[in-house]
């Protein structure tokens, strides 16, 4: 996942288009940064046990959500970070910037259709495309791996 910077310019956010989002209806309940920059979200306090103790309800931007998230990383490592902000009904895709969605679609466009970005071989491609689609691919593996094992160690289903 990508994350913004602090101070890093959040302009992109006013071009996004959320008009034909699917995930966000009345009845779902998600929450979406894109359409509110600033989300009250519940976020729980631990004791020294590292035990849930309470919920504080807290308006937080973007990257305050992720700082918040690190912290609860670091108390349920058992969980990734994208499995972690999923219980927080959010819009995954307002948790990454518009460059990367781009950037993520132009890799799975070029993984279906079997074709680079640009003329010639893979060797004469820029290396940061290069380089992005290792990263993106790279975490598409690790997150299907543990998605697999999630299921095969409670002995459930694989679901698609």
């Amino acid at each position: 996942m990508f994350f913004i910077k602090k101070g890093e310019d959040k302009s992109w956010r006013k071009t996004y288009n959320c008009s034909d989002c699917k995930l966000l209806t009345p009845e779902s309940k998600i929450e979406c940064f894109f359409v509110d920059p600033v989300l009250e979200i519940p976020i729980p306090r631990f004791d020294e046990d590292k035990k849930i103790i309470k919920f504080d309800n807290q308006l937080l931007e973007l990257n305050e959500f992720f700082e918040e998230l690190a912290i609860l990383s670091s108390h349920f490592s058992e969980h990734n970070t994208f499995d972690l902000a999923m219980r927080y009904k959010i819009c995954p895709q307002s948790l990454v910037d518009l460059s990367s969605i781009k950037m993520i679609n132009l890799e799975n466009a070029c993984s279906k259709y079997h074709v680079l970005p640009y003329p010639g071989s893979y060797l004469e491609q820029p290396q940061i495309i290069i380089d992005c689609f290792e990263i993106i691919r790279s975490t598409t593996i690790q997150f299907e791996n543990e998605r697999i094992e999630k299921i095969t160690n409670k002995g459930g289903n694989l679901k698609k």
